[in-house]
């Protein structure tokens, strides 16, 4: 009569950390790039090039198109953030970028072991 000696099961990986909510490297550079795009996008709305399209306002009324360009230039940025920060929010942006940096992490540190994974030892 054979028996049969329990087999412990096969080890599972360890539980991946949680992936932190604050910006890492690579969320924090896309977000500066951004800003910087933004920026960029708003300062080439120039008064002088808006005020061409507007002529006749230009002349008879200079103080009301001034102020239309700077409602429209701080509205187009106020709506471009937004809409900027719910992207990031559905998409899970922020989420996903710290979590490419953990798994670059990890290869890196394979890399530089020689690709030689821990393993633990069975009982």
């Amino acid at each position: 009569m054979t028996t049969k000696t329990p087999t412990s099961p096969s080890p599972s990986p360890p539980p991946q950390a949680p992936i932190p909510l604050q910006p890492g490297p690579r969320a924090l550079k896309l977000q500066e790039l951004y800003a910087k795009a933004l920026k960029a996008t708003i300062e080439a709305i120039r008064y002088s090039s808006f005020e061409a399209c507007f002529p006749t306002l230009a002349i008879s009324a200079p103080t009301v198109l001034k102020s239309l360009h700077t409602d429209l230039i701080k509205k187009l940025e106020l709506y471009a953030n937004n809409d900027f920060s719910e992207i990031l929010v559905d998409r899970k942006v922020v989420e996903r970028l710290n979590e490419l940096e953990r798994v670059i992490g990890e290869a890196k540190k394979r890399k530089e072991t020689g690709g030689k994974v821990e393993q633990v030892p069975l009982a």
